[in-house]
């Protein structure tokens, strides 16, 4: 593979230790740094099947000290019907693909104006993985039929260090199990190809995935997140792997909460989230409970991993 320059802007779950998702992570984790020889104490890998879906997971990557958090897109999100815009400029064009990177992006940038832990310091634009192998992977984009395949990877680096952004582009509604695992196994494996830390994971992390019915909780049977989850079941990608889901769907469901601090910054008036996002519609933040696809409370259930 090489590197180029982007040319444009629950069942059978083997469960892992999810109670080390919280504050006791650091002493579960098998990866701290030897006599201070590693400045980074925790390696977080999250797997996103759209950009808009990191918030999903915030509770578990903010205010992370000596953190270095990747975060993997699958998809450009290219198949909403908020591309039927003036931003979008039609679903399935690249004009909206890059629109919603230009968003994903820009609220990385907004929100490490908060938290100077995550990857907020953002080249303009990207660089280009090609060379990747997808095997026996059939990896691509249906666009109304229209199949294309594109096996490269972009990535942004954080200029401090502290993590970095990847985006494939696998699909926006049809993502597969099978390409999301080939993707998250391309940057686990070989972080250092990407230009990443070159440091085994301690946490994997996926977006939320709920497709039931349960009071206060928001259902989301969405395909493309169903395929990540399947991931955090069945995968063994780190020690500690967990997705988000309403913590009505599991009694043993991990809960921690999005700090008022960083809810302020994502919705609250001037948020990073309505400025980058609110083109895509609006979306509250539900502060008590889950009944929102965006939520304080978040819950995180895990499979997988080394036991």
């Amino acid at each position: 593979m090489s590197w180029a320059a982007y040319p444009g802007p629950v069942n059978g779950v083997r469960w892992v230790a999810v109670a080390c998702l919280g504050l006791t992570l650091a002493a579960c984790s098998g990866a701290a740094p030897d006599d201070g020889a590693d400045p980074v104490a925790e390696v977080t890998y999250v797997l996103l099947p759209h950009p808009d879906d990191e918030f999903q997971v915030w509770s578990q990557v903010e205010g992370r000290e000596d953190s270095y958090t990747v975060f993997v897109l699958m998809t450009r999100g290219e198949q909403s019907s908020y591309c039927d815009s003036e931003t979008g400029g039609g679903r399935w064009t690249s004009t909206c693909a890059d629109a919603r990177l230009a968003s994903w992006t820009g609220f990385f940038e907004q929100m490490g104006e908060q938290d100077a832990t995550l990857p907020g310091a953002l080249p303009a634009e990207p660089e280009r993985v090609t060379g990747l192998d997808p095997d026996d992977v059939a990896v691509g984009r249906d666009d109304d039929g229209e199949v294309t395949v594109d096996a490269d990877a972009l990535v942004w680096r954080d200029a401090e260090g502290r993590g970095a952004l990847v985006a494939f582009d696998l699909g926006d509604g049809d993502l597969t199990e099978q390409e999301a695992t080939w993707a998250a196994e391309q940057v686990i494996t070989d972080p250092a190809e990407f230009g990443l830390l070159d440091r085994a994971p301690d946490r994997v992390l996926g977006a939320y995935y709920f497709p039931g019915e349960a009071d206060g909780c928001f259902s989301y049977p969405h395909p493309d997140h169903a395929a990540v989850a399947a991931i955090i079941r069945a995968a063994d990608l780190a020690p500690v792997q967990a997705y988000a889901t309403c913590r009505a769907a599991d009694a043993g469901a991990s809960e921690s909460r999005v700090s008022d601090g960083a809810a302020e910054a994502a919705f609250g008036d001037g948020g990073a989230f309505p400025a980058h996002y609110g083109w895509l519609g609006d979306w509250p933040l539900a502060r008590d409970d889950q009944s929102q696809l965006f939520h304080v409370p978040q819950a995180f259930v895990g499979g997988g991993g080394t036991e």
